[in-house]
């Protein structure tokens, strides 16, 4: 044990000595060390610094670390095995424990964080700091050797106290609390997407024939309430009313926040109102032309403009000069929580709390949908409901939970008690309690998930796809045996949704969740929580209040801040993600030893990368440009570049590698070896323009979504215009873009693997088509501008088969043949934007007996529309109510238009 002691002295005084420039904090939260330090900073003549590792009562912090360590260990045993074989028993001890460990923080409450449980994560912290030090290169394998057989021997000591905690969290009684029932599954789950209203029928009334009567002068109306309330609902219901859409000629929705950007709200507002969006170009104008062209569109038009979340009424001073006032009946709907927002004149509404009798009303429909409520729950619903305060989110929040656990009634009473000691009787106070009832009611592996949404700005759209990969690149996804990391995460999410804690903005074309978002009050509830049990850090002024506590830290720094201290404390090691948005200062990762993601939010150039090779636990990163040394960061997975990329060779061999995404990617001139193979499951976009960057496409045999651009090109043998991709015989999504000035191909060939295919500008004759009609596995379809050409398009039998969604956009068709239902025989949902040539819809498609949905919108003929219209009422006729119709035509009717294409390809 001396000998122990005295190797631990010298090893620290010398990192004392090697690294006072990085101001490591030497210690961690064990006492032995904290013991070491004293002596050792006594020993010589160094004055400690007035710095400690705080405990913390953080279930999600202390899981964090385990899967962590876990992590590392299973690197270290798999990927350098050949130089740990003397250490490879004493690691295979470790893990076994943290595998315990792991199990026994899941099933561990607050209450029951012990000393005696503190004695045991005070072994993993240790373990944590060695471990890490000997991956990242700072501690000699020989110290590693010795430092283990130490820590194995301490845990020894603890495997007791272990096996007591474990045996008392396994012991449930028949009282258990709601949480326990909380994970099971059911079968009555609503979609939280679903906006129900109950109580403000009458107010929606009003408002409503506020804006599509009165005076012809632009009339201003104000929604005020307090948050939850449902003052976004209730103008969302209002804007896509079908007596509004009609009424207007140009509607428009934007969201302000707290914090808003006046260039950032002008490009947004007139990329919505442009028909035309180049995102380029209005990048590239100063506030004063983007107001102006906003202000021309809108002249002489009848307009609707809600502007969501106002927080201050200096939004409209920087705005009302570029709205113009024709007196043709505009109408401008603000919502705030604020009444002081409300501008002079305006008409205001504050929405009212929900009496009891509504609040159960509400809370039946979004439980059971349009099935009654079992008559032994209603007593037992209504006093939950009368908890909530006549607060619709509480509803909402209370209900997702009931929906995810059996209608019993000793299940709902456990619920409704175990809501009381997180009440007060402060209305404020006691919604906050309730969404905190919320979050302790979630399983362990979804709290990290939900606490994540803090690090995102306030309003934003999360894109789902890169929420799932930073999940996983954070460690909070656990992998499951013959599942994919990334279908885990979309259960995950998936869940959260049912239990109304997030909310979908956007969907897929097979009805999945694209982008999703989180309600303010949630996200507060995040930022609160995330602060308290030290997970995340929001950081959104000075910098300098950075410390060692939190895992987690944000960075959302208006320009006005730009000028104050922003460096990171030297005691950053414990830091594991760092997302930044807002602000172009330089940021020194050299401290960041256990980053497992970086990203940075928007597009920055002024960013220092030195020292990122040392980064090895970097899993996601998202930048500007690839800095030099990335192809040494052996664990990282996701790389997104807002940039042109080089594929050079150490890129993609890369051993962990598999999403790679980019403004645009080129392969070297030299070219590579196509025996060289890739892990890549993803690529975008990669540009195509020679016979050799098609070899080098054999690189990738895992891929199984691919976007690229192709410039045609001529093949040794002559051939010319010719597509070959079957040689990736496991991908599943395909989108190829011909370049716009090439002509068309000749044909194409894709792997039968295809289940989402987007092709534009390929210049296809409408012969082909049964290339991809044949695809076995195809179930989504997009074809946009000139992907085919031809006027007519004579569909055949046997042809698609398995397909769901088909969008056609832009393309020069005129008649569309469709002899029999047959033909499209699982289509669900049918798409037409800007056909502007197409006479009519073919009556087969209304036979089709999953259709859902058919949607049209932009430029195309009245003739369509009535085809649209003659179907519906045919299903109707029929006795057939479920197929829906959403019709969205641009004011001109294009039938007399000699040229109706667009200038360009999209």
């Amino acid at each position: 044990m001396k000998l122990v002691k005295i190797i631990d002295f010298l090893y620290l005084a010398t990192n004392v000595v090697i690294w006072p420039k990085n101001g490591l904090v030497l210690g961690s939260r064990v006492k032995h060390f904290r013991h070491l330090k004293t002596k050792i900073l006594k020993f010589l003549k160094i004055t400690p610094r007035a710095i400690v590792f705080p405990k913390t009562n953080s279930t999600v912090d202390y899981l964090s670390i385990v899967d962590s360590l876990l992590y590392d260990v299973d690197y270290i045993m798999g990927g350098v095995a050949d130089r740990i074989a003397e250490i490879n028993g004493q690691l295979k001890l470790l893990r076994r424990w943290l595998m315990r460990l792991q199990h026994l923080v899941k099933g561990a409450k607050v209450s029951q964080l012990s000393d005696d449980f503190m004695q045991i994560i005070d072994v993993a912290y240790e373990s944590e700091y060695l471990i890490s030090s000997f991956v990242v290169g700072d501690a000699p394998l020989w110290y590693l050797a010795i430092r283990l057989a130490h820590i194995n021997a301490k845990k020894n000591k603890l495997d007791r106290v272990m096996l007591r905690l474990m045996n008392k969290n396994s012991d449930v009684g028949d009282s258990r609390a709601a949480e326990d029932f909380i994970a099971q599954p059911h079968p009555t789950r609503r979609d939280s997407a679903d906006d129900v209203m109950v109580g403000f029928e009458d107010l929606e009334r009003d408002i409503l024939d506020q804006l599509v009567a009165g005076g012809e002068q632009c009339q201003f109306i104000s929604i005020i309430g307090m948050p939850g309330i449902g003052k976004t609902t209730l103008a969302k219901k209002l804007y896509t009313h079908q007596l509004v859409s009609h009424h207007f000629d140009k509607s428009l929705w934007c969201v302000i926040s707290q914090v808003y950007n006046l260039k950032n709200l002008l490009i947004t507002i007139l990329m919505s109102l442009r028909s035309e969006r180049d995102d380029d170009e209005l990048a590239k104008m100063d506030e004063e032309s983007l107001a102006l062209q906003m202000y021309k569109i809108l002249k002489d038009r009848r307009y609707l403009i809600v502007m969501d979340d106002i927080w201050s009424s200096n939004v409209w001073d920087d705005l009302h000069r570029y709205f113009p006032d024709d007196k043709n009946g505009s109408r401008i709907i603000f919502t705030s929580r604020n009444k002081d927002v409300a501008l002079p004149g305006s008409i205001i509404h504050e929405i009212p709390l929900l009496s009891d009798d509504k609040c159960w009303k509400l809370l039946k429909m979004k439980v059971f949908g349009d099935n009654p409520c079992p008559p032994q729950l209603e007593d037992i619903g209504k006093k939950i409901t009368a908890k909530c305060y006549g607060l619709p989110l509480a509803v909402v929040v209370i209900s997702g939970i009931l929906s995810t656990v059996e209608n019993e009634e000793g299940t709902w009473k456990n619920i409704g008690e175990s809501l009381d000691p997180y009440l007060f009787s402060e209305q404020s106070n006691s919604v906050m309690r309730i969404l905190e009832l919320s979050y302790k009611q979630l399983p362990t592996y979804l709290k990290p998930c939900f606490l994540y949404f803090g690090v995102f700005q306030e309003d934003a759209e999360i894109p789902v796809k890169k929420l799932k990969q930073l999940w996983i690149a954070e460690g909070f996804v656990q992998e499951e045996d013959n599942t994919r990391s990334d279908s885990v995460a979309e259960e995950y999410l998936k869940e959260l949704i049912a239990k109304s804690l997030v909310l979908i903005v956007k969907r897929r074309s097979n009805g999945g969740a694209k982008a999703c978002a989180i309600h303010d009050l949630l996200r507060d509830l995040c930022l609160r929580i995330s602060e308290k049990e030290n997970f995340a850090k929001l950081v959104d002024h000075d910098c300098s209040i950075w410390n060692q506590k939190f895992h987690h830290l944000s960075v959302q720094m208006n320009q006005s801040y730009f000028a104050l201290p922003c460096h990171l404390a030297p005691y950053s090691a414990r830091v594991r993600s760092f997302s930044c948005c807002g602000s172009e200062r330089s940021f020194s990762l050299l401290n960041m030893r256990s980053l497992r993601v970086l990203h940075f939010q928007q597009q920055y150039s002024n960013h220092d990368y030195s020292g990122i090779q040392n980064l090895v636990h970097l899993r996601y990163m998202a930048i500007n440009s690839i800095p030099s040394g990335l192809h040494l960061l052996m664990n990282l997975e996701f790389l997104t570049v807002n940039n042109r990329i080089i594929l050079y060779t150490p890129l993609l061999q890369m051993a962990k590698l598999r999403y790679l995404s980019s403004e645009s990617a080129f392969f070297p001139a030299e070219g590579r070896s196509t025996e060289e193979s890739s892990k890549l499951e993803f690529l975008s976009e990669i540009l195509i323009s020679k016979e050799e960057d098609e070899e080098m496409m054999k690189c990738f045999p895992l891929l199984r979504k691919l976007k690229c651009m192709y410039k045609m090109f001529e093949r040794r043998n002559g051939e010319y215009a010719f597509l070959d991709l079957h040689f990736l015989d496991l991908l599943e999504s395909l989108t190829v873009t011909v370049s716009r000035w090439d002509s068309g191909l000749s044909s194409i060939s894709i792997p039968f693997s295809i289940k989402k295919l987007n092709l534009c500008n390929l210049q296809l004759p409408w012969e082909s088509i049964s290339i991809i009609g044949l695809l076995p596995n195809l179930v989504v379809l997009k074809l946009r501008y000139q992907a085919f050409q031809g006027e007519i398009w004579s569909t055949n039998d046997d042809e698609f088969k398995q397909l769901r969604y088909l969008k056609l956009e832009w393309l020069d068709l005129n008649q569309w043949d469709v002899s029999s239902s047959d033909h499209f025989p699982r289509l669900q949902r049918l798409v037409l934007h800007d056909c502007c040539d197409l006479e009519m819809i073919p009556s087969e498609i209304g036979g089709i007996a999953t259709l859902e949905l058919i949607e049209v919108r932009g430029k195309c003929r009245k003739s369509v529309e009535e085809s649209v219209m003659q179907i519906q009422q045919e299903q109707l006729d029929m006795g057939d109510e479920n197929l829906r119709v959403d019709i969205q035509l641009d004011d001109n009717d294009v039938s007399s238009d000699e040229d109706s294409s667009p200038a360009s390809s999209p």
